[in-house]
């Protein structure tokens, strides 16, 4: 697939209000982000890998590096989803930077078939069902507090 440009950096989101499980509070979010232009348009995919190895072997870090050195070449000469999917294959592991690509590459088709991704991945429900996670409170009745808030929404 061609593209003007690719692009990866570092983005860090700070949360709404911390998260704290038990490797610690979270305030911020770092996620690797691959920009990619094509035919004057943005195209976007996120690697959602946590700063340190906390929920799985991957961090922020090592997905900007894993991006930058195998997604980005295998964007560059893929034609299609399946073509790119198959050139991970190649690599062990580091499943959320390899994903990123593959969103870039779902963000592209939509936009340039016109169709919803909902449409594109064969989903006929109208919303993603999805859930929260609250993390630890200070007490077993703040936590039913906030579960309560969030089953408002």
């Amino acid at each position: 697939m061609r593209f003007e440009e690719i692009e990866v950096r570092r983005v860090e989101l700070p949360l709404k209000e911390p998260f704290e499980t038990s490797f610690g509070v979270i305030e911020k979010r770092n996620l690797a982000v691959i920009s990619a232009k094509r035919n004057g348009r943005y195209f976007y995919g996120e690697a959602s890998a946590q700063f340190a190895p906390l929920y799985n072997h991957e961090t922020t870090s090592s997905d900007l590096d894993f991006i930058k050195r195998f997604v980005v070449p295998a964007l560059k000469d893929s034609g299609s989803i399946e073509e790119y999917n198959q050139k991970m294959e190649a690599y062990r592991g580091n499943p959320l930077a390899k994903a990123a690509g593959e969103f870039l590459l779902h963000h592209v088709k939509s936009v340039e078939e016109q169709k919803p991704l909902k449409e594109l991945l064969g989903v006929d429900r109208e919303y993603a069902e999805c859930g929260v996670s609250v993390g630890l409170q200070e007490n077993p009745q703040k936590l039913v507090e906030k579960v309560k808030e969030y089953r408002k929404e």
